[in-house]
């Protein structure tokens, strides 16, 4: 269904559903950040922007996050989805699931 709308529409839209949201150019990197709760305040923060995702997960995680970012490349507007986690500063892990 997004697929059809104007990009910013759908861009404005699900920004305002999410918690935070990446807009991600085709390497990976991080273009845009919106933050859209407070609880992720120091948790998630503008330093991510112009960095890989792929950078930003724990180990584990980045097998998933290039699948994600592969399926996406290859059928754009296919809902691709998986469950990330980010080693924060403080050594606790932010699970985050990506769409």
């Amino acid at each position: 269904m997004l697929g059809q709308l104007d990009p910013q529409v759908s861009a404005d839209l699900v920004s305002g559903m999410a918690d935070f949201t990446l807009l991600l150019d085709s390497s990976g990197r991080i273009r845009e950040l919106s933050i859209n709760s407070e609880d992720l305040t120091g948790a998630v923060s503008d330093g991510w922007v112009g960095e890989r995702l792929q950078d930003l997960v724990a180990d584990e995680s980045r097998g998933r996050i290039d699948d994600l970012l592969e399926s996406a490349s290859g059928a754009p507007g296919k809902a691709a989805s998986c469950d990330a986690a980010h080693t924060l500063e403080d050594g606790t892990d932010l699970l985050v699931r990506y769409r």
